[in-house]
């Protein structure tokens, strides 16, 4: 069965290529002399034209991304790359960065697991869902070249955004640690030479009003600015039947500033500040399998409640001022020099602040088994130095330094008075944490490409990264009657360091001016760590660095007359050390359990898949895009202690979590042109994902099975370019599905799934102004 998908896979991909070339073949025979294209901003959004016949469509822009720390063009870059416009994210109807869900192969990006802030990102099966401090991402998440070193806070409101990147495979030489996955970089926009602005407004159903603002412009002959502002409220889609109490909401303010100074053709600086605000209600979801007391005494179980159909209908044991807060705020200073015709020097210096302060109702419901309180105060400052050089011939380099310095102090507390019995009386429980993760990175890397002729490139390169953590954890433990005792406090302290070397080597080959086709072998890794949940001796352990060798080859085509493109590749991964959280009961047979959650590096993995992306201009004014993405993962080894004592454990890894084997999409517009040069364009899209599994440990109630979502948009576009009116409706079919899911079925039996939104509206008017 698996042969058989693997060549429809590649069958697919063949067959879309070569569609793309017999298109170009019939456009090159209509056309032989296209002429030169400007390069344009990152979009799949079509050039239009204007004046006799308003917008209507003439090519495809082209798609400028900075993948390899320079602009290039993306079908001359050996990468698997999306690339969306700001206005390519209005039409996939992405309010924040998770609206990129379904619109690139392989890729799983959702709102993390309880959170109203945190991103959960898997690239071709590799990501890291756990926001716990001692955990790092899996992919690499970046706005404006600037690493985000926390899931926490990652799920952005996109409102002044110029592109979204994003990276499939392993980044570890141009983006070192924790990239191991991929890489996601936002693009924000720079002040510009002359004023413009705009304001918009949304509104929606479940009380959804958001604003957005934007000016830029020049001060003086060196000195541009621009400020953008955004706020993002609704009232969430999950209620309190009785209470009539709100969740899932959101309430956001985002503000960016931006000054630009270029004294000279040789000097280039930008300093940006931003800030957000966010306070909401709990992020709810359901029990998927019977919540459960333990008796102290008696060593049983009595289950306390079973789990209902999912109705968008939730209750809490947190009270209505137990909610979730969060304020982020940053600095960038980017300086450019140009020291020569062929050299110029680059230097990113960053300070990030993150306070968050979150409640989370891990077991989601109205007991008190796996309540807790996160609150962490994490900052980091990070300088990146490049060296680039460029002959104007065939040489094209980079050198670079990078130096991260990240502490992590948090507070954390866990309540479960619902959880423990002794003789069969209830048992108060509270557990104290603070802890403290400071966090050092130093790396060195080079990456070139030389044209070797006949339209033969080789490029490589090679990053040296070495980290070293410092880890202190303190946690408390009490009783409440009968046994009103205090537990006692556990301390510990952890120092390790990993140095990891991650080389690229990438050839490729100009067949035409149309069509480029390439081969890469590239290595990642993402950082060891310590177990952030340890509350005995016994539960003290160091985890350590996971890799992945990936060999990629991959074709990439625009048609002459710039009206398709289809870029397509196949991959393989050898992905090991694969750091898997656990939940688990360390001392069945004593009276007093210890409940565990070990962190493991327990598993050897394979993955192989293809991807394809096409965009299409059909006539004067209809353009399609697809997307499509076959993955095949699974583990060759996974090494679990608990199978040794309970050898039923054995089924649980048969599925690796966030890599259903199909994902794809696709997406359709067409423009009405109007009197005056009015327009009126209609679209919508319709994506697919196969079979998810939304744990480590694959338990039923925390699997997706195959669904679909659609949805349908329109837009007036004024003469004057000054009015935008824009409706849509998501999830057109209302369709039920699972997203993301809490697993620590040691505790009370724990399996808890999060559901994405159910149909919903929203209609925008914007004015540009100038």
């Amino acid at each position: 069965m698996r042969t058989t998908l693997t060549s429809f896979a590649l069958s697919l991909l063949s067959a879309s290529i070569a569609l793309g070339l017999a298109t170009t073949a019939q456009a090159a025979a209509q056309d032989n002399t296209h002429a030169a294209q400007q390069t344009q901003p990152a979009s799949n959004t079509p050039a239009t034209t204007t004046g006799g016949t308003a917008h209507k469509l003439k090519e495809l822009e082209t798609i400028v991304v900075t993948a390899r720390l320079r602009s290039e063009d993306m079908e001359k870059v050996p990468i698997a790359i999306s690339a969306f416009s700001s206005e390519d994210l209005k039409d996939m109807q992405a309010v924040n960065i998770a609206g990129l869900q379904g619109s690139v192969p392989n890729l799983n990006i959702v709102q993390g697991r309880g959170s109203s802030s945190n991103v959960n990102i898997f690239i071709r099966g590799i990501g890291q869902p756990d926001a716990l401090q001692s955990f790092d991402p899996g992919v690499g998440f970046y706005v404006d070249d600037v690493y985000y070193s926390r899931i926490n806070g990652a799920l952005m409101d996109l409102f002044d955004i110029d592109h979204v990147e994003v990276l499939r495979g392993p980044q570890g030489t141009l983006y070192g640690m924790n990239s191991i996955g991929g890489a996601v970089k936002i693009v924000t926009k720079t002040p510009s030479d002359h004023p413009e602005g705009s304001v918009a407004v949304t509104v929606g159903d479940y009380g959804r009003i958001n604003t957005q603002a934007y000016l830029s412009g020049p001060l003086s002959k060196t000195w541009s600015a621009s400020i953008a502002a955004g706020t993002f409220k609704n009232d969430g889609d999950v209620t309190d039947p009785v209470t009539g109490r709100h969740f899932n909401n959101d309430d956001t303010q985002a503000l960016r500033g931006k000054l630009d100074f270029h004294p000279s053709n040789t000097f280039h600086a930008e300093l940006a500040l931003d800030y957000s605000h966010q306070n909401t209600e709990l992020t709810m979801g359901q029990p998927t399998a019977p919540l459960e007391s333990t008796d102290l005494a008696l060593g049983t179980t009595t289950v306390l409640l079973q789990p209902t159909p999912w109705d968008y209908h939730a209750a809490t044991s947190f009270g209505p001022d137990k909610g979730q807060k969060l304020i982020q705020k940053g600095a960038a200073l980017h300086m450019d020099w140009r020291l020569s015709d062929e050299w110029s020097l680059k230097s990113i210096t960053a300070y990030r602040k993150l306070d968050t302060a979150a409640y989370i109702d891990i077991d989601a419901s109205p007991l008190q088994i796996g309540d807790v309180l996160v609150a962490l105060r994490q900052h980091q400052f990070s300088q990146e130095f490049q060296l680039h050089y460029n002959n104007h011939d065939n040489v094209n380099a980079v050198f670079g330094l990078y130096y991260l310095n990240e502490h992590v102090p948090s507070h954390q507390e866990a309540y479960a008075n619902d959880f423990l019995t002794f003789f069969t009386l209830p048992l108060d429980f509270l557990r104290t944490i603070d802890d403290n993760l400071v966090n050092k990175s130093y790396a060195a890397f080079a990456n070139g490409s030389w044209a070797l002729g006949n339209g033969w490139s080789l490029s490589g390169g090679v990053r040296y990264t070495r980290e070293t953590k410092d880890y202190y954890r303190t946690t408390s433990t009490f009783f409440g009657p009968p046994l009103q005792a205090f537990d006692g406090t556990f301390a510990f302290t952890d120092s390790k360091s990993w140095s990891a070397v991650t080389p690229s080597i990438a050839l490729q080959k100009q067949i035409n001016p149309q069509t480029m086709w390439y081969v890469s072998a590239n290595r990642g890794f993402k950082s060891g760590g310590f177990n952030g949940r340890a509350n005995s001796p016994a539960d003290v352990s160091t985890f350590d660095p996971e890799y992945v060798w990936t060999y990629e080859s991959g074709i990439k085509f625009r048609s002459a007359d710039g009206r398709l493109r289809a870029n397509g590749d196949v991959f393989y991964s050898s992905y090991k050390d694969f750091q898997a959280r656990v939940s688990d009961i360390t001392n069945p047979n004593d009276p007093i359990p210890n409940f565990s959650f070990p962190v493991l590096n327990a598993a050897k993995l394979t993955m192989y898949g293809a991807e394809f992306q096409g965009s299409m201009l059909v006539g004067a004014s209809s353009a399609l895009q697809t997307q499509i993405g076959y993955l095949n993962a699974k583990y060759d080894e996974f090494n679990d202690p608990r199978v040794a004592l309970d050898p039923s454990l054995a089924g649980l890894h048969a599925h690796v979590a966030f890599s259903p084997h199909w994902t794809a999409r696709v997406a359709a517009t067409h423009t009405y042109n109007l009197a005056q040069g009015n327009a009126i364009t209609l679209g919508g899209d319709v994506s697919f994902r196969s079979t998810m599994w939304l744990s480590v440990d694959n338990r039923p109630g925390l699997m997706q099975p195959s669904y679909t979502l659609a949805g349908l948009f329109g837009v007036y576009d004024s003469g004057n370019g000054h009015w935008q009116v824009r409706a849509g409706v998501r999830n057109l079919t209302n369709k039920t599905y699972k997203t993301d899911a809490q697993e620590f079925s040691s505790v009370g039996n724990i399996q808890t799934a999060y559901y994405g939104w159910p149909r919903n509206y929203y209609v925008t008017a914007r004015y540009n102004f100038f």
